[in-house]
């Protein structure tokens, strides 16, 4: 029995560890005695779809975890499988075999699509193979056609009291290429309401889960053997409703540090919410500080934190709270703990409005955001199967959707703020193959001779440039001028000036990420 599974990656040149495929590893060995697992990321052999590994034998079952940008992969990697050995089962994970099933089946009749968490299903799906009785009605989170039919079995939730370790075997290859290593501590949200976030279709419901603390600081002591110093936490909310658990696992990586068991220049990455920074339910800032600076303590050197607006109409679309400043207390929490911050902002929305446009700049720069290295200025996607993406179905019934990005394709209510959108993302054509490499290179691990700090400064001159042309062309439409494609093109080329002197100014510290780089430095 073979079994291959591939991790299909995006077209960024950014390497991180495929830890989907990692994961389901140890659960098909164990469960079916004598199968060969195989596993490949196409990422990190610099491949376009899976012809290379089919050169070594057949496999009677491929699995393709996707990513948000991998149809083209996907599409091809299917082809050619079909060519090259017809009898293979393939099986579809991750975004497509989640948000995006239906289409996948219109396109592809024969893959089996897995909805969510995939433990368990696929090992099932591999155990039917193995014993030549093929039968999906009784496997849970599956999507099929049968007899031109689609289908889909009960979904389950995995109990993460019985966990397996992931089989990082690539770790080593994604350590040579300074790629990220990535933990995952739960599954879910404690709050599961922004109407624009997948969770809650994901996971099987709403709610958090998270693994044994053992079992996470097991995990760490792992990459630390392995070589990595700056793992990211996956997590979609780090803390969830347990403050004491956030203690405890502090806790424990200061004291397995002390003991040598895990390297003490390890730092790590976590996603959470502004109401945990801010100690909402729990204490409030006093209890926040405490327990940052233990974290902090242990190695926590960044968050990623979901602001997502400064627009009270725009945050009430996408179902989160307004409760003052919430978001700039929470920022400014984190800075005066000296705590590094990550930030996710949907500037644009479908039903967004000139004026929702300037509160969203007007936000940025009373937060002192408009020269962070994030990227800020970015819309929206309607993702199916989303609060957001099931009322976007009411009102328009035959929605289109864009494989490549996963997302229902739509126009935005007002035209002008459509154009707004387009001018800028002209605009950010310009640079945003250079920022891609450098997010790449501070996200992972940074090669020597390199400091994640100089990285994300070089990153954020170009934000802040970006923001000072946004905002010079956002003062066009609030005008209201009839002549704006002249003053937009005049605007356009003063900055493209300014933007040739900072490539000039940063060239002999990025020409070397890429080649192509844009102006082939």
């Amino acid at each position: 029995m073979r079994v291959l599974l591939v991790d299909l990656g995006t077209p960024r040149n950014e390497i991180s560890e495929p830890l989907g495929i990692e994961t389901l590893t140890p659960y098909v060995e164990a469960a079916v005695p004598g199968t060969r697992v195989d596993f490949r990321s196409l990422e990190l052999d610099n491949y376009s779809d899976v012809d290379e590994y089919l050169r070594s034998g057949d496999y009677d079952v491929i699995g393709l975890s996707t990513k948000i940008r991998s149809y083209d992969k996907f599409s091809s990697s299917v082809e050619t499988i079909k060519k090259a050995s017809p009898q293979t089962v393939v099986v579809v994970g991750d975004i497509l075999g989640t948000y995006a099933f239906e289409d996948v089946l219109d396109t592809y009749e024969d893959v089996i699509c897995v909805r969510g968490e995939g433990e368990i299903p696929f090992t099932k799906l591999v155990n039917s193979v193995a014993v030549g009785q093929l039968s999906l009605s009784g496997i849970p989170n599956l999507a099929y056609k049968s007899n031109g039919k689609l289908v889909t079995t009960d979904r389950v939730t995995m109990d993460l009291r019985k966990a397996r370790h992931p089989n990082r075997v690539l770790a080593p290859e994604i350590l040579r290429q300074n790629g990220c290593a990535r933990v995952e501590g739960s599954k879910g949200c404690a709050y599961s309401l922004c109407s624009y976030c997948g969770t809650v279709e994901k996971y099987n419901g709403p709610g958090w889960r998270p693994f044994d603390i053992d079992f996470v600081t097991d995990e760490l002591t792992t990459i630390s053997d392995l070589g990595f110093k700056s793992p990211w936490f996956t997590d979609e909310d780090f803390f969830g409703d347990d403050i004491q658990r956030v203690y405890d696992f502090a806790d424990a990586v200061i004291d397995l540090k002390k003991q040598g068991m895990i390297r003490p220049d390890l730092d790590f990455y976590i996603n959470a919410r502004a109401d945990s920074i801010l100690g909402v339910d729990f204490g409030g800032t006093d209890e926040s500080r405490k327990v940052l600076l233990r974290l902090k303590e242990a190695g926590l050197r960044e968050v990623f934190l979901g602001l997502e607006s400064g627009c009270k109409r725009q945050l009430k679309r996408y179902r989160k709270a307004w409760v003052g400043n919430k978001s700039l207390q929470a920022l400014n929490h984190l800075r005066g703990l000296g705590i590094g911050i990550d930030i996710g902002f949907i500037f644009f929305d479908k039903d967004a409005t000139i004026q929702d446009l300037r509160d969203n700049t007007n936000f940025v720069y009373d937060a002192a955001i408009n020269t962070h290295d994030a990227r800020l200025i970015k819309r929206v996607r309607i993702e199916p199967r989303t609060p957001m993406g099931d009322d976007f179905k009411i009102d328009n019934p035959h929605p289109v959707i864009d494989m490549d990005l996963v997302e229902f394709e739509y126009e935005f209510t007002i035209p002008e703020v459509g154009e707004a959108f387009m001018v800028f993302q002209d605009w950010e054509k310009g640079d945003l193959d250079v920022i891609y490499n450098l997010q790449a290179l501070c996200r992972g691990e940074v090669p020597e001779d390199y400091t994640r700090e100089e990285v994300k400064v070089i990153i954020s001159r170009y934000r802040h440039l970006d923001w000072k042309y946004f905002n010079e062309v956002l003062s066009i439409f609030e005008t209201g001028e009839k002549d704006r494609e002249v003053k937009i093109g005049e605007i356009t080329q003063r900055f493209e000036r300014e933007r040739d002197n900072l490539d000039n100014t940063s060239i002999d510290r990025v020409k070397w990420l890429d080649s192509t780089f844009r102006r082939n430095l």
